[in-house]
């Protein structure tokens, strides 16, 4: 039964993180172009996307130890825990900050 609760709590949070990804993924293409230079936006979009794969394929890798460890809904939890926190912690500077650097 406990178990249950822990995969419940871990579905809510994994849409959650697919709400915000579907939410994220047109500002940061629109950040992105913003600020490269036209002749080689396709360059950094490609660049960026090779990062996004990769960092899935990582957090896959985590989550398929994590389930192996301690079971599929804890497994989820916590890394829907991580990604939360990387996501808190790693943020773009504010837009003031980019102005006064250039």
């Amino acid at each position: 039964m406990l178990h249950l609760s822990y995969a419940a709590l871990a579905v809510a949070l994994y849409l959650g993180i697919y709400i915000l990804e579907n939410l994220r993924k047109p500002m940061g293409i629109a950040y992105v172009s913003e600020r490269m230079d036209q002749t080689s936006l396709a360059s950094g979009l490609s660049v960026e996307s090779q990062a996004e794969s990769l960092f899935a394929a990582g957090i896959a890798l985590l989550l398929g130890w994590m389930s192996t460890r301690y079971g599929v809904g804890l497994g989820i939890l916590i890394v829907s825990a991580i990604c939360l926190g990387l996501g808190l912690l790693l943020k773009l500077p504010k837009e003031s900050q980019v102005l006064q650097k250039s």
